[in-house]
């Protein structure tokens, strides 16, 4: 299981490895880190990697072994929204990891005594049965005197399937539009489908810019505009995409749902199980047009 740890509802990865196995998924966020004495910038930046929005739901959402792990102020959001049964299922998911635990422990002994006789050893049929008070079971307590639920001590549950829920609701209801976010989400899921590594476009003009491969070994192709439910298309940004697009030799993209995502009509769908929500809209069509000048006579 790899952690996303999240900070003012924005995925910071300081883990070298999270991040190289994000790469392999084609998650390739941003690099933010510097030194507050020498800031750098560019090339020079260093760890946390930033994952866009669209990234970290894009992972939680289709790779169930990354999980969220939040910052002390989403933590309270989801203790304060965790009903009674939920604290059951979770506290039942503790005894079960503890039982697992000890049935794992207690195969363990028997084929450590189980050799020893096989090696001529003699052992009685007493000793060959498992004892927990002789072999227990260690957990880790967290080194801390505070007995009023925090981050410490919720450490080994944020992986559990109802805990992830009420995160990644806190996380979709913390957008400012959600409509919006949802519509840029499936454009970018709709372009990760089709084998593309996408980055934020802003410096292009745009929402997302898609490389064809890692961005490592090739130059971006598309700029990628997202055009939302209802909003009306200027000719002007459209020659003003176009020609941007074209004078750094990219393509101008513009994308948008064939469906209207209507907030209001879906929140009570979204509450049960909203990684399966968003796959369904997910199979609805994305419509995507291409602008670039040509040359006449």
């Amino acid at each position: 299981m790899n952690k996303l740890p999240i900070s003012r509802n924005e995925g910071l990865i300081f883990d070298i490895e999270t991040i190289k196995s994000l790469r392999q998924l084609g998650i390739v966020g941003y690099l933010s880190g510097t030194l507050p004495l020498s800031t750098q910038q560019n090339n020079f930046l260093g760890v946390p990697l930033r994952l866009l929005f669209e990234e970290l739901l894009y992972v939680t959402v289709h790779h169930p072994e990354y999980f969220i792990v939040p910052d002390d102020v989403m933590f309270q959001g989801l203790y304060a929204s965790l009903t009674d049964d939920d604290l059951h299922r979770i506290r039942q998911f503790a005894e079960k990891e503890h039982n697992q635990r000890l049935e794992t422990k207690r195969k363990e002994f028997e084929a450590k005594m189980s050799q020893l006789r096989t090696n001529g050893k003699k052992i009685p049929d007493s000793a060959m049965i498992y004892n927990t008070e002789k072999e227990p079971v260690f957990h880790e307590i967290k080194n801390t005197s505070n007995h009023i639920p925090n981050i410490e001590t919720w450490n080994d549950h944020f992986d559990q399937p109802e805990v992830q829920t009420k995160l990644l609701l806190q996380l979709l209801q913390s957008r400012p539009n959600l409509s919006h976010s949802l519509t840029d989400y499936l454009i970018f899921s709709h372009l990760r489908s089709n084998g593309y590594f996408i980055t934020a476009g802003l410096r292009f003009g745009g929402k997302f810019v898609a490389y064809p491969g890692d961005p490592l070994r090739y130059h971006s192709h598309l700029i990628i505009k997202p055009v939302y439910n209802g909003e009306k298309i200027e000719l002007k940004k459209l020659v003003n995409g176009g020609r941007l697009a074209t004078a750094v030799k990219k393509v101008y993209v513009i994308a948008g749902l064939t469906n209207k995502i209507d907030v209001d009509g879906f929140g009570s769908q979204l509450q049960p199980n909203p990684k399966e929500f968003i796959k369904s809209l997910e199979a609805g069509p994305v419509k995507t047009f291409s602008f670039e000048w040509a040359g006449f006579g």
